[in-house]
């Protein structure tokens, strides 16, 4: 209740925020733009290294995942992996 984190922006008000609680609790950690759609910023370039690298990191207890779009924010526990076609049965 005492830090006051300011409004509601978007992704970089986020990685503020990460690293402010990190500073004050002692947490140590890194966070990134995982995945945007053209973005310079994003960690992975391609929508399937990106599916495939987001799949390892669900199954990792070492990694925490905040989805952000149109000011909604969201962070999965879990995945159930329905591929659209044949050719994805083979991507993981």
């Amino acid at each position: 209740d005492s830090v006051d984190f300011g409004c509601f922006t978007g992704n970089d008000t986020l990685l503020r925020w990460y690293r402010l609680l990190c500073r004050i609790y002692g947490g140590s950690g890194r966070s990134y733009f995982f995945y945007k759609t053209n973005s310079e910023r994003s960690f992975h370039k391609t929508e399937r290294s990106a599916k495939k690298a987001l799949v390892e990191g669900l199954n990792n207890p070492n990694l925490c995942f905040i989805y952000h779009a149109y000011d909604h924010y969201f962070c999965p526990v879990g995945y159930e992996f329905i591929p659209k076609d044949e050719s994805e049965l083979d991507t993981f």
